[in-house]
């Protein structure tokens, strides 16, 4: 089954991809990491896994490695992203033909070396910048949600 489900997805991915029509907001932050040439981490959260993989992995949007948890479903995951080169919560896949909305947040440095307080302080700011190009994004796109990101108390 584990290697029934990540073919069978790849495919059905490779086939909407195709017919999504994607919009790029704040595409000069991506532009000027890759231009940068330094190490760059790019982080989304789950919900848009597939259509940020598949678009991500095009040519001129940079070289990625990516990351999965280490659970069943983490390697499922796993296994579809290998396949495209390259966890299942609330995991949005846009209709055919659908416009794809991304949007970009700019870069956030982290220094070599952080204090307590600092890993706080820089966490909590990815979290809201998450948060933020999330709704960004949704409100591009008009997605409603009935349950919206929401970073932690």
């Amino acid at each position: 089954m584990l290697r029934i489900v990540p073919a069978l997805a790849l495919g059905l991915i490779r086939a909407l991809d195709s017919t999504w029509r994607y919009r790029e907001t704040g595409r000069e932050h991506l532009d000027a990491v890759l231009a940068d040439g330094n190490p760059a981490i790019m982080a989304f959260l789950h919900g848009r896994t597939f259509t940020l993989l598949r678009h991500m992995t095009r040519a001129g949007n940079g070289q990625w490695i990516s990351m999965c948890s280490k659970s069943l479903d983490g390697e499922a995951m796993a296994r579809i992203e290998e396949r495209l080169r390259k966890a299942w919560d609330r995991t949005l896949l846009p209709k055919p033909f659908a416009r794809v909305d991304i949007v970009y947040g700019r870069p956030i440095d982290v220094p070599s070396k952080l204090d307590a307080a600092g890993a706080a302080a820089l966490t909590a700011e990815v979290e809201q910048q998450f948060v933020a190009l999330q709704q960004e994004a949704d409100t591009l796109s008009g997605f409603g949600d009935d349950e919206p990101v929401r970073a932690p108390a």
